[in-house]
């Protein structure tokens, strides 16, 4: 994802960069479900 390099977790951080983009889609997915609404990628 794009975001890795925006976030600054590019490089050696790459593993820690992953584990932010996959908690941020369980939130995403969450509001998605709560109020019924789907957030563009």
């Amino acid at each position: 994802m794009f975001a890795y390099g925006d976030l600054g977790y590019d490089g050696v951080n790459g593993k820690r960069a992953k584990i932010v983009m996959e908690n941020l889609g369980i939130v995403i997915g969450f509001f998605e479900k709560r109020f019924g609404v789907k957030i563009d990628e």
